[in-house]
């Protein structure tokens, strides 16, 4: 089961997926954002693929060193 943490980190990456920009994920999830870890953000992007978002599309979106 995902914590709540990790259920919204994923929403931001959809988010961002859907269109929205980087400044809007943030504004809205700044809470969850905020410190998250290379670990966590290495198990959400397979949990994406897994669930049929591209490799290079994940990697595109979770790039955090511009968050």
């Amino acid at each position: 089961m995902l914590t709540k943490r990790r259920k919204l980190l994923k929403e931001v990456i959809k988010e961002l997926h859907r269109g929205k920009s980087v400044a809007e994920v943030k504004e809205k999830f700044k809470d969850v954002i905020d410190g998250i870890t290379s670990t966590e953000l290495s198990a959400i992007e397979q949990e994406l693929i897994n669930e049929g978002l591209d490799v290079k599309e994940v990697q595109r979106l979770c790039d955090v060193h511009h968050w």
